[in-house]
């Protein structure tokens, strides 16, 4: 895992809670969906949260999940489903 900054970071007068935060969503995301959210995840350029947000909408939140999480038999979907709202 590697860590994020929101966009506006680049820019330290523009630091705030809000970068934070979407920091934190992003890192969950991360967690949540097994991919790294600084790679490029098709060739139109979109980004994780956006990538996350897309494919709820198209098939549900099930697909955005990590194959490898959903295997264990500890798996508990609806925690999975609440923290991916939360993110």
């Amino acid at each position: 895992m590697t860590g994020y900054y929101a966009p506006e970071v680049t820019d330290i007068r523009n630091v705030s809670q809000k970068a934070d935060v979407y920091s934190f969503g992003t890192i969950l995301l991360e967690l949540l969906t097994g991919k790294n959210p600084s790679s490029v995840i098709n060739d139109e350029g979109i980004d994780l949260p956006k990538w996350v947000k897309c494919i709820v909408e198209e098939r549900g939140t099930t697909h955005v999940f990590d194959p490898e999480l959903i295997s264990f038999q500890n798996c508990d979907e609806e925690q999975m489903v609440s923290l991916l709202h939360l993110a």
